[in-house]
């Protein structure tokens, strides 16, 4: 989240002191989070590899209780796939998702990628584990652009693109 801005629940305010006219302008108007047009695919597909991924591991941690690390890498992965179910649109567009995602479910994802066939991450050598990869290397690019505040905001004040109008 950029530091000039703070949540409110009427939208994004610019943060600290300004004119209060600067400040009405936006608290009066809802402003929305320029993200990429395919991102609620990412986001599912994502959530669907993870959910494969979980089920791998529990079932390899119903198999090898000598291995309780296993448990903690079906928490770390089920967690992160059910607050990805769970977070609305409204939530990814309006910039409140990345309190569902911390800095350990991007570093679950990393040890996703990077250890893809070391303990506590099954080697699975099923047809789908290149699409899985490969949409969770999706979903970990946009969650760190997207944790990382590289999307800006819509400018209220802007006039929409494409409609002729100056820009303020």
């Amino acid at each position: 989240m950029r530091p000039w801005l703070c949540r409110t629940f009427g939208g994004i305010v610019p943060a600290g002191p300004g004119p209060a006219a600067e400040l009405g302008r936006y608290a009066a108007t809802e402003t929305i989070l320029r993200l990429p047009q395919e991102y609620p695919e990412i986001v599912a597909a994502g959530a669907r590899a993870l959910w494969a991924v979980e089920a791998r591991l529990r079932a390899a941690a119903l198999q090898h209780p000598e291995a309780p690390e296993l448990w903690l890498a079906v928490r770390d992965v089920d967690g992160l796939a059910m607050r990805l179910d769970a977070t609305s649109e409204w939530e990814w567009r309006r910039g409140f998702a990345d309190a569902s995602v911390t800095g350990q479910d991007l570093g679950v994802l990393d040890e996703l990628l990077r250890d893809a066939g070391a303990p506590p991450y099954l080697d699975a050598t099923r047809p789908a584990r290149a699409e899985e990869r490969a949409s969770l290397a999706r979903l970990r690019a946009f969650l760190g652009s997207y944790c990382g505040g590289e999307f800006e905001f819509d400018d209220p004040a802007a006039p929409e693109p494409g409609s002729g109008a100056p820009a303020a």
